[in-house]
């Protein structure tokens, strides 16, 4: 299934570094580049986290389902009219349940995307591969006191292989920073894990550019 997932995303991506790398003009390939931060929250659902004993008896079950919170950043280099390759970083956490618990993915990968300039407007698509950890913290019951130990309670950390297609708009606020809003779902493709929460999330931000002009 892993190698299936991977190879969709080539062929995915392929046609589309291939169709923008081209130029029409032979104008300067590489024209400059553009990065910057932004805040991102969506909603995410599907993931089940589970608790046993040591002895596997079933303790109890949260389902994990909500809005996450997160922050990262992209740096983006432009090549030809119409490509944009570079890469991208974020930290996503979701708190769910009552008690405190919460499943916290920190990725980043390479990524390529298209994109089109209508006036101040840019419009753009692409995707990023890459890798992540996740962390998820279970609690069946709240903590109320500090420095002590805690019944029910599960800590799990595992590694993922991603892929996370995406499309978003830019406005040029000048011709240097652009107010940026995107939107993503993040596939895990290494093999599916009961906990690992699946969703959109929608990124806002601002975009920072240095473009050369052209000859």
């Amino acid at each position: 299934m892993a190698k299936r997932k991977i190879s969709f995303l080539f062929l995915f991506l392929l046609p589309l570094v291939l169709l923008m790398a081209q130029t029409e003009n032979r104008q300067k390939f590489f024209n400059g580049f553009s990065g910057g931060m932004m805040l991102h929250s969506g909603y995410l659902f599907g993931g089940q986290s589970t608790v046993y004993s040591e002895t596997g008896t079933l303790l109890g079950t949260h389902n994990m389902e909500g809005m996450p919170f997160g922050i990262g950043g992209c740096l983006r280099f432009h090549l030809g009219k119409h490509l944009r390759v570079g890469m991208e970083g974020y930290v996503s956490t979701l708190n769910y349940a009552t008690t405190k618990s919460y499943f916290s993915l920190g990725w980043g990968g390479i990524l390529a995307d298209g994109y089109w300039v209508f006036n101040k407007w840019t419009v753009f698509a692409g995707g990023t591969i890459g890798g992540g950890r996740v962390k998820n913290v279970t609690l069946l019951e709240s903590t109320p006191l500090d420095f002590i130990a805690e019944n029910g309670s599960s800590y799990r950390e595992y590694g993922v292989l991603l892929a996370t297609p995406f499309a978003g708009i830019e406005y040029a606020l000048t011709k240097k920073l652009h107010l940026f809003v995107k939107a993503d779902w993040i596939f895990n493709i290494t093999h599916d894990q009961p906990d690992f929460a699946h969703g959109v999330r929608c990124y806002v931000g601002l975009i920072f550019q240095h473009l050369y002009q052209k000859s």
